[in-house]
């Protein structure tokens, strides 16, 4: 067995230049906790005004059968929306109209003024 000579074990353990030190990787003896936390939360939208949940009606021109407005069976154009009756309408709070998927305007033409009074948003076609 060789003995190392004792200056050659004190310069291995010698401190670094700060130059030489920034070069250097980062090795660390121990983990990091970290608290991780996913939740899913089905919170309605309430409408403040009347402080009941936003109805939405949903419009798919891409279908060909005509809905009841729900998310699962949405109306198939702004005109069998327009063919309810007022009453019927004024439930809804929102209408959300997806694009067509060929870029026409199949489904999508009215000749009501209601469109006039709507609020026109352009956002993501999945809900």
């Amino acid at each position: 067995m060789t003995l190392i000579p004792m200056a050659n074990r004190v310069a291995g353990l010698r401190n670094l230049k700060v130059q030489d030190r920034m070069t250097q990787n980062v090795f660390r003896q121990y983990r990091v906790m970290a608290k991780e936390e996913n939740f899913t939360s089905f919170t309605a939208a309430i409408n403040p005004n009347t402080h009941k949940p936003y109805f939405v009606a949903n419009i798919d021109p891409n279908r060909t059968t005509n809905g009841d407005g729900s998310p699962a069976n949405p109306f198939n154009s702004v005109a069998a929306y327009e063919s309810l009756t007022v009453a019927q309408r004024e439930r809804y709070d929102i209408i959300l109209v997806r694009p067509r998927s060929d870029g026409t305007h199949t489904n999508l033409d009215t000749s009501s003024t209601a469109a006039s009074t709507l609020d026109i948003f352009d956002g993501p076609t999945t809900v």
